[in-house]
């Protein structure tokens, strides 16, 4: 999660909230340069991915399909990962030496609606955005959690918000989430949620960057949210996280499609887990085939 807040709870002009707080800034260290060559002569038309767990151990757990012909990393850290690829171009007639890929460690995108209908987003500043922007709940998945499990987790560290059923179980559990990582036939984690959370819908899994790269997001919406943690979803909730200020906004569902049409969502996976949640409430997006595990 990316929160260390200055937080209020209510908005209800178009400009939303507009009070004035301090923008926290930290200095991220700079990436060590690791450079690794990787090279593969399979020729199957099947995708190799080995992204599985967010490992970016050099040489490891890299983008490959059946036209990649090497691999250099040039840079990376626990977060990402720089390479440039050489690849054959899809007719096989040419060769492209120098095909930059980023790769990002897969993340979670949550919208949440409260049981009166009005949704919570998050109002701060970015380092890669002009200005302030909204966004849903956002994160990267850890190696080893499941995306759900990582979905529940940012949600709670973020806002202190959940599903009535999370909160059962966190009253029962000490050891919190568990839920077992299984994978598509596509060979990536499964994102659907588990059957008890009734509350939790799966909207998918979308690449970022069609060729190159940034990781997948898995989006979701969190429908009759409750707190988890006292004051969760308020100006007195605390977030976890490293240094980002932010504000919470309380947004009915006309202002959401106002502030979606305003393009005040600045990252397109905020705008596409807001579009497709939004399109969901109002009814407009068919069920996506079996979204839940078991």
């Amino acid at each position: 999660s990316s929160t260390t807040a200055n937080v209020a709870s209510t908005g209800t002009t178009n400009q939303y909230q507009n009070p004035s707080y301090q923008q926290q800034q930290q200095q991220q260290p700079v990436a060590t340069a690791a450079v690794e060559t990787t090279t593969t002569t399979d020729n199957k038309d099947k995708t190799s991915f080995n992204f599985k767990t967010g490992d970016f151990t050099p040489g490891q757990s890299t983008w490959k399909s059946h036209r990649t012909l090497s691999v250099k990393t040039l840079a990376e850290t626990e977060m990402a990962r720089c390479d440039v690829h050489t690849v054959k171009s899809e007719d096989g007639q040419s060769v492209f030496d120098d095909w930059m890929f980023l790769e990002e460690r897969n993340a979670i995108n949550v919208l949440i609606q409260f049981p009166g209908g009005k949704f919570l987003v998050i109002k701060q500043e970015k380092y890669a955005i002009h200005g302030q922007t909204l966004s849903p709940v956002g994160g990267m998945i850890d190696p080893g959690e499941s995306p759900f499990d990582a979905a529940r987790r940012e949600a709670i560290e973020e806002t202190g918000l959940s599903s009535y059923k999370t909160r059962e179980i966190l009253k029962s559990s000490h050891s919190g989430f568990n839920t077992p990582v299984t994978y598509t036939e596509d060979g990536m984690p499964d994102g659907r949620v588990t059957k008890e959370e009734i509350d939790w819908l799966f909207l998918g899994k979308y690449r970022t960057a069609a060729n190159r790269g940034g990781g997948f997001t898995y989006c979701y919406l969190l429908k009759n949210a409750v707190d988890i943690v006292p004051g969760g979803g308020t100006k007195d909730f605390k977030p976890e996280g490293d240094a980002e200020s932010q504000l919470f906004v309380r947004l009915d569902r006309t202002q959401m499609l106002l502030a979606l049409a305003n393009g005040d969502f600045k990252e397109i996976k905020w705008t596409a887990t807001v579009a497709m949640a939004l399109l969901h409430d109002h009814s407009l997006l068919p069920p996506m085939g079996n979204t839940q595990i078991r």
